[in-house]
């Protein structure tokens, strides 16, 4: 996976470098959403927002991946099934990301909301995934199809409304970092997705060699 990484990376970079300046205001192409947020300098707190939540969203899908194996019989099924649904529900915030900066008039206080739902939506996931799986019983069903269902039941209730919640932050960033002119907005898209990216790598490491020796699952 990481030499696949690399391989895409030094593919952009030479693509990049061979890009003809003629065309890259076809390759930028702004919407409504665009239009809503103005051409504007970048915020001082995207970089740092965007690291945060590559940062704290790929830690928590590790944590929550580690509540699921505690009621599923096969931990790497529970990391499949966790893993799909992450996947899944930041695809459907992207999605969701054009209409929600539509109605917005000033990408300040829309991120704001957004922690704060994405905050105490995550702060709630725990004591779902307890009070759903009756104190951590293992899930159990009749039938494959009925022990399917109940896992999906598990996910979409407990992390996935925080997931979806903290997916949006991504996309409003990214649409709050764009400036006049497509260099300029080559840029500065650039340096958002490496910020995140780059906390999106430590997560994942903090979460288990840090914060579970530490303080543990709960």
């Amino acid at each position: 996976a990481a030499l696949l990484g690399a391989s895409l990376g030094v593919t952009a970079l030479v693509l990049d470098q061979r890009l003809d300046k003629s065309e890259e205001t076809f390759l930028l192409v702004r919407g409504p959403a665009d239009k809503a947020m103005g051409d504007r300098p970048l915020l001082p707190a995207v970089l740092p927002l965007a690291f945060c939540s590559g940062l704290l969203l790929l830690g928590l899908e590790v944590g929550w991946s580690r509540m699921l194996a505690q009621v599923h019989t096969n931990s790497v099924h529970a990391f499949a099934w966790v893993l799909a649904a992450f996947l899944a529900a930041l695809a459907l915030a992207a999605s969701l990301a054009p209409i929600v900066l539509s109605r917005t008039s000033g990408l300040g206080p829309l991120l704001e909301w957004i922690l704060l739902v994405g905050g105490l939506l995550t702060c709630s996931a725990p004591w779902l995934f307890v009070e759903m799986t009756s104190d951590l019983v293992y899930v159990e069903a009749r039938t494959p199809g009925a022990y399917l269902w109940a896992l999906f039941i598990l996910c979409a209730t407990s992390f996935v409304p925080a997931t979806l919640a903290g997916g949006l932050l991504l996309p409003c960033l990214l649409a709050g970092s764009r400036r006049a002119g497509a260099d300029h907005d080559r840029r500065s898209l650039g340096r958002v997705l490496a910020a995140n990216t780059f906390g999106a790598v430590l997560g994942p490491l903090l979460t288990n060699f840090v914060l579970f020796p530490w303080f543990g699952l709960w």
